[in-house]
């Protein structure tokens, strides 16, 4: 059978394609790893911190190990001594059978002077070794009837460490607000956070206050939380407060006149309550229609509602002027009333009262320093 030359060639093409297709290297895809996520904890809930009882009880559970150790200035190392002792909890086993069975012990030692204070010292510890509770006693060397010698310390307490460590989350800072007995607010007192624990200091447990903490929420903004520090330290909500708040220069009045009245009647009402008041000025804008118009300022200074005194001098001078030498003095009666003509333009009128803002105003002293460059 003949092939034709178009089939022949057709079938060399395909031979060709087959035996790329053998020679090619397929590269094994690499198996992709999966990334260990780890889980984030988030703040507790509540903290063992709403009274001394509540934090001392949490304190108890969590002890896993004690010691209790001696010294005194001419201790002397000697075979057989016995000078400090400590052990581990074991699982199931009472934290008080446990502090009894460790903290307990006949201790004997050498000593050049029998004239030695010894001082006895005991502490008890969480699994992760922070310190929970501590003690410390002294003693004499006294004689015993055998020619023996003793020492006269026969009861050591344990007391709640000065600071305690407690599960902190994912907490990343926290500080303690606390309130004295007169409710007055304390400086804030920030707490130490490290590994997963926050260090609290025992002494603020059940007062007046808050513990007030900052963590990285999952969507990774930071976010705060509080915790009453006398109401069994559960997580407290904050109440929503709002209001209008306008901030403006004490003393200082702006009118804009009415162009259609030539006439004019202002009443200016200044206050001197505090020394960080100072006295009234008044910006004064005149339309530019080429009308001059009259003036009649009334002004007094009143102190909480209370009208005290009255101006008793006044100035006035057009708004972009040089200071010195621009102001013009003004007649101003007893009752602080001024009157003046003023043509378009805008204008600042100073009142003043020496006696009474110089009575308000801090005394200059010798001691008196440049203050900042005015930003604050």
């Amino acid at each position: 059978m003949k092939i034709s030359s178009a089939l022949r060639r057709l079938l060399t093409l395909l031979a060709f394609a087959i035996t790329a297709m053998a020679q090619t290297q397929v590269t094994p895809v690499t198996p992709v790893t999966p990334i260990e996520v780890t889980p984030v904890t988030p703040p507790p809930t509540a903290m063992p911190i709403g009274s001394y009882a509540q934090l001392k009880a949490w304190a108890v559970e969590q002890v896993s190990f004690a010691q209790m150790d001696l010294w005194a200035p001419t201790y002397q190392s000697s075979p057989g001594e016995v000078n400090v002792v400590s052990g581990n909890r074991q699982d199931g086993e009472s934290p008080f059978l446990f502090l009894d069975r460790v903290l307990k012990q006949n201790f004997k030692f050498k000593l050049l002077d029998k004239r030695d204070w010894i001082q006895v010292y005991g502490s008890a510890y969480s699994s992760g070794g922070e310190m929970l509770f501590w003690g410390q006693e002294s003693g004499h060397v006294y004689d015993r009837r055998d020619g023996t010698y003793g020492f006269s310390i026969s009861l050591l307490k344990l007391h709640l460490a000065e600071s305690i460590a407690l599960p902190a989350g994912n907490i990343t800072n926290a500080v303690i607000y606390y309130r004295d007995e007169y409710g007055q607010f304390n400086w804030p007192l920030p707490l130490t956070i490290y590994e997963g624990k926050i260090y609290f200091p025992t002494k603020y447990a059940g007062r007046e206050g808050q513990l007030i903490a900052s963590y990285k929420s999952a969507s990774g903004s930071y976010e705060q939380v509080a915790y009453d520090l006398s109401k069994d330290g559960k997580q407290v909500n904050p109440i929503l407060v709002g209001n209008t708040v306008r901030g403006s220069i004490d003393n200082t009045f702006e009118f804009n006149l009415n162009p259609s009245m030539p006439v004019q009647y202002v009443v200016v009402d200044a206050t001197a309550e505090t020394g960080l008041e100072t006295p009234p000025v008044v910006r004064i804008v005149v339309p530019n229609n080429g009308v001059t118009y009259r003036m009649n300022i009334w002004s007094r200074i009143s102190r909480y509602g209370r009208w005290i005194a009255a101006p008793d001098r006044a100035m006035i001078r057009r708004e972009g002027t040089a200071f010195t030498g621009s102001e013009v003095s003004l007649p101003i009666n007893d009752s602080g009333d001024v009157v003046f003509d003023v043509g378009p333009g805008v204008y600042w009128l100073m009142l003043d009262n020496d006696k009474i803002y110089n009575d308000l105003r801090p005394t200059p002293t010798t001691n008196d320093i440049p203050i900042g460059d005015g930003k604050g």
